[in-house]
């Protein structure tokens, strides 16, 4: 898969770091990806606003100059409602909730988890394979696997399970039903 993100954020040492992580995932999983920094919020609003985002995935932190990561989302989210990004602080626990309510893939602590920013990535080329595809991609026992939509019956809540249940097989996913649903159509979400 080739993968385009943008990295918002005034702080040339964490962009840096960010996409090194980024890259080094990239390698691992064995996808292209191209990364571009834009250290001025102005810069995206000027090139977005109107026109269509050509990029994935955002990376947006939360405290920028001449505008807020949460406002520079909800301008963007205007015309782009389906975009998809990660927002990012060092002071994650007065942010996070604000960050999941604008619907926000993830929310990403400074300094950076390698481990848990690798899965911010798989979750965000999960979300587009099943976006773009009309089929879902999971993993299970270590297995990627991908149905098409239209084969799935319905997905039961198991705890911090979820079971996916076709006419012939059933697959247990290690997600809560609520992680899934932002993964699913509407005509799955009850």
């Amino acid at each position: 898969m080739n993968l385009s993100v943008a990295i918002i954020d005034d702080s040339a040492a964490d962009t840096a770091t960010l996409c090194a992580i980024i890259k080094s995932w990239a390698n691992k999983n064995v996808h292209s990806v191209s990364v571009k920094a834009y250290g001025d919020p102005a810069m995206v609003v000027e090139e977005f606003c109107d026109r269509p985002i050509r990029f994935d995935l955002l990376f947006i932190d939360v405290i920028l100059p001449s505008i807020e990561g949460f406002d520079l989302v909800r301008l963007l989210q205007h015309n782009h409602p389906n975009m998809l990004f990660a927002l990012m602080s060092a002071n994650h626990s007065q942010f996070m909730k604000y960050g999941y309510g604008v619907g926000a893939l993830d929310f990403l602590c400074k300094p950076f988890d390698s481990d848990y920013l690798f899965g911010t990535l798989d979750r965000a080329v999960l979300r587009i394979m099943n976006n773009t595809d009309k089929s879902f991609s999971f993993t299970t026992d270590k297995v990627t696997r991908k149905l098409p939509f239209s084969d799935i019956l319905f997905f039961e809540s198991c705890g911090n399970y979820v079971r996916l249940v076709t006419g012939s097989d059933s697959f247990l996913i290690r997600k809560t039903i609520k992680e899934l649903s932002g993964e699913l159509p509407e005509s799955f979400v009850h």
